[in-house]
């Protein structure tokens, strides 16, 4: 493959180089590759990130209560944000739109640069935090590249000393830091998730990183890792422990098999299968007060389905999207097994599936193996 003299840019202990791809791949516009502790793992962005977002997002403080929805695209992103926007409000708070209360973290547009080097999360989704009470955001990015967390305290510490702030002075100690954060992170039936990010890549705008190949392509280059966010094995292996197989995330939530405590895994399987045992797991684990009662009152709000009626309120605003006149809304269909349905017989992307999760699933973490 041809690629272009990589430019190597410095975030926190990672070494991100920039390049651009051949035509073909998702990545056409802007891909990097994430180098942590030596190892090279492919991970191109969206053309909406650049690096001082990604420093930013790295060296957020964790000050305050803040829940961070983890995840590859495609495997529950939007329909936890709605769970945890509508549990922190206990369902007491209209929704004009979800990405006013929990932003894409990596997205330019949520944050402030200023002229001195410094950043701060933009006004419009501060304030809307301020509101609720509790910061929210959405993010594809690796376990490393965020706050909280080895490499992103690192880089929290670099800013602490250039900008003089309270983490530096000692107002926010490091287990003050560590009860504010939280993470959930989801996963989902690769071959669900793949026919998924297919979808919506195909109606996402070009200059924002939409694709335009064939399906086929697609497949190829998603199994590759050449497609935005990188491998899927390689995220997973990036939040979760490669262990031995003591938990099946499809049958029930876990805290266990996460590189942290602090780190809720969920899998799209079980919130199908047990809605509201997995809203209730959210609420503990984000220390979200809401009663029994509560909880069976706001169920119908915390479907799927309530996303599809209210389908303007949910629509990522951080892209553009191109209307082919064949009825592609965002939020699809919800269903589980869609990626086996359409790759039944192809025989193109079984090997190309293969190659990427190994014969037996031996490449993926032993939790996510009943996912295959």
């Amino acid at each position: 493959r041809r690629w272009q003299r990589q430019r190597l840019i410095s975030v926190g202990s990672a070494r991100l180089t920039a390049q651009e791809s051949s035509q073909r791949t998702c990545s056409s516009s802007s891909s990097e590759w994430l180098n942590v502790s030596a190892t090279a793992v492919p991970f191109p962005l969206l053309p909406i990130t650049k690096p001082a977002t990604l420093k930013a997002c790295a060296s957020l403080p964790m000050d305050r209560p803040t829940v961070f929805i983890c995840s590859y695209p495609k495997s529950g992103t939007t329909w936890m944000q709605n769970i945890v926007y509508e549990l922190a409000t206990r369902g007491r708070r209209p929704l004009d739109h979800i990405s006013k209360y929990c932003p894409f973290f990596e997205n330019d547009k949520s944050w402030v640069h200023t002229s001195g080097g410094q950043s701060y999360v933009a006004p419009f989704h501060s304030g809307a935090h301020d509101e609720i009470g509790v910061r929210i955001f959405n993010t594809h990015l690796l376990w490393h590249m965020m706050p909280g967390t080895e490499h992103g305290d690192r880089t929290a510490r670099a800013a602490a000393d250039r900008t003089g702030s309270d983490r530096r002075r000692g107002k926010v100690s490091q287990v003050q830091e560590q009860d504010c954060a939280r993470y959930i992170y989801l996963v989902r039936s690769p071959k669900d998730v793949c026919a998924s990010f297919y979808h919506h890549l195909s109606h996402q705008a070009p200059e924002d990183g939409g694709y335009a190949g064939s399906i086929d392509a697609f497949v190829r280059d998603w199994c590759a890792g050449e497609c935005h966010f990188g491998r899927w094995t390689d995220h997973l292996l990036s939040w979760l422990k490669p262990g031995p197989r003591f938990h099946d995330v499809r049958a029930a939530p876990s805290t266990t098999v996460g590189r942290d405590s602090r780190v809720l895994v969920l899998s799209y399987e079980f919130l199908q299968q047990d809605l509201r045992a997995a809203c209730r797991a959210v609420a503990l684990h984000c220390k979200l007060e809401v009663s029994e009662d509560e909880l069976e009152e706001l169920l119908p709000r915390l479907s799927f389905d309530h996303m599809k009626a209210n389908l303007p309120k949910f629509a990522p605003t951080s892209v553009s999207w191109i209307d082919k006149g064949d009825g592609f809304e965002f939020v699809r269909n919800g269903r589980v097994g869609d990626g086996n349905a359409a790759f039944s017989g192809d025989d193109h992307a079984e090997r190309h599936f293969r190659a990427l999760l190994g014969n037996n699933g031996e490449r993926v973490p032993a939790c996510c193996r009943g996912l295959l």
